[in-house]
């Protein structure tokens, strides 16, 4: 979380243009707004569980299945 802390500080203005901006559902999007929302109260396994979430309704698998047919 230190992490995302530290580059939310250090970018602040790259990504409040980016979340200004309108919302056009792509990943990185979504990425940067769950970050800015939840980066202070977030644990690791939400946050973990959010981005399976959404990995799998991207791609329509779980991220060890899409590695596994990456082979």
């Amino acid at each position: 979380m230190q992490l995302w802390a530290m580059l939310l500080q250090y970018h602040e203005n790259d990504i409040e243009s980016i979340l200004t901006r309108a919302y056009d559902g792509s990943p990185i999007t979504e990425i940067l707004n769950y970050i800015s929302r939840s980066y202070q109260t977030a644990t690791l396994h939400e946050t973990a569980e959010h981005f399976m979430r959404m990995f799998k309704k991207t791609y329509g698998m779980a991220p060890g299945e899409y590695r596994k047919s990456s082979r």
